[in-house]
């Protein structure tokens, strides 16, 4: 039995929610069943070099240094890299697909009817350039253009990254911007700065400058006035493919020559992001009133009667300005109010029900179902699993 035990390495960033949904993920595939021993340190040099008197089997590393790539080939045993963020990223790796973050992100925003759209982030690192590229890519697939600011990482003293970004230069640049305008921060430590910003130069917040960042890291995204909407990554899903991948290798299987790059799980609205630019002001009005009802039941008869508009007229104006109809957009709505409940909280589904004006709890999972593709447990399970 003793020969049956392997011992794992991890070197990864807990201080972070992603190193931490990784380390979820492992754990989710190792135990019980795996025979798996663990060593857990930070990802830094000196880790490396204590983690060799332990004699590991394998290693599962965020390789966020050049510096530890050499003493990780020294070990002799399989490694997978669970990041992107030097150039060229070690291999094995598995990781999240940057390019889908940023389609994701000008999705979200083009939907809300913006026609002027920004990035932000650091210059340098592979993962931000690859979630620039593909929300600039679809920005003008829609015949828009991005207007990207990439600041140099700042670097602290002791030689640690420091992950601010220079308020100086960038509040020049957040007043010189065309608005209103969506902005994908390209991680949401950079959101909140720059939701902070917006309120003390005065840009309102969504009205002038939606906001999107990434990570979904509730802590942050609920410190940002507004919430900050977000993208969830893949971090427990990393966890567990890079378990896979690693255990494969311990077995003799040859080391694959591409990254497996995983989806994002998908995008949490909340208010940074809740602006739709219209000029039509049945429309606007129409859009305004839904969400000021989400909590309530709601059908397009009343939608009716607060804009004292036909039906038949509002159907043709939804249609031609959102390609929706009210009711699709009641319901559009409503399903985004209960993914942010189910991702942000651990409420019931009956309570969520009732709070989003759903006649009950098996209706909400009906519809849900019918409009995700999956059951409400289902996607709150992949975004906060706790094993």
């Amino acid at each position: 039995m003793h020969s049956q035990v392997n011992r794992i390495g991890l070197l990864l960033p807990l201080d972070l929610d992603y190193g931490r949904a990784v380390l979820r993920g492992v754990k989710q595939y190792a135990r019980p069943e795996k025979q798996w021993r663990f060593h857990i340190g930070r990802p830094e040099v000196n880790e490396v070099r204590a983690l060799r008197a332990w004699q590991p089997s394998g290693i599962i590393a965020h390789i966020g240094r050049a510096e530890m790539v050499e003493p990780l080939k020294q070990f002799g045993v399989p490694v997978v890299n669970v990041t992107n963020v030097i150039d060229p990223a070690p291999e094995p790796r598995v990781g999240l697909d940057n390019l889908a973050v940023g389609r994701l992100a000008a999705q979200h925003l083009l939907e809300r009817g913006l026609t002027h759209f920004a990035f932000l982030g650091y210059s340098g690192f592979p993962y931000v350039r690859d979630r620039e590229r593909g929300f600039a890519a679809a920005v003008e697939d829609a015949g828009f253009r991005c207007i990207s600011r990439s600041d140099p990482a700042v670097v602290h003293p002791t030689g640690e990254g420091y992950w601010g970004i220079d308020e100086e230069g960038l509040a020049d640049w957040l007043m010189a911007l065309p608005k209103p305008i969506g902005i994908l921060a390209a991680r949401d430590q950079y959101g909140l700065q720059l939701a902070e910003l917006c309120h003390f130069k005065g840009v309102h917040v969504p009205e002038d400058v939606a906001i999107v960042g990434v990570d979904n890291d509730e802590l942050v995204c609920e410190m940002t006035s507004p919430p900050l909407s977000s993208i969830a990554g893949a971090g427990e899903q990393t966890g567990v493919q890079a378990a896979t991948m690693l255990e494969g290798l311990l077995k003799g299987k040859p080391a694959p020559t591409e990254p497996l790059l995983l989806p994002p799980t998908g995008l949490i609205a909340r208010q940074s992001s809740d602006i739709l630019k219209v000029e039509d002001t049945e429309v606007l009005a129409a859009v305004r009133f839904i969400r000021s009802r989400i909590n309530e039941p709601l059908n397009v008869s009343d939608v009716l009667n607060e804009l004292y508009i036909s039906r038949s007229s509002l159907e043709r104006k939804f249609r031609t300005i959102l390609g929706r109809t009210p009711l699709e957009e009641i319901r559009r709505v409503r399903i985004e109010h209960v993914k942010s409940l189910l991702a942000g909280s651990d409420i019931t589904v009956r309570e969520i029900a009732r709070r989003t004006g759903f006649r009950s709890a098996e209706r909400l999972c009906t519809t849900f179902r019918a409009t995700a593709g999956e059951a409400p447990s289902q996607y709150r399970k992949r975004f906060r699993y706790h094993g």
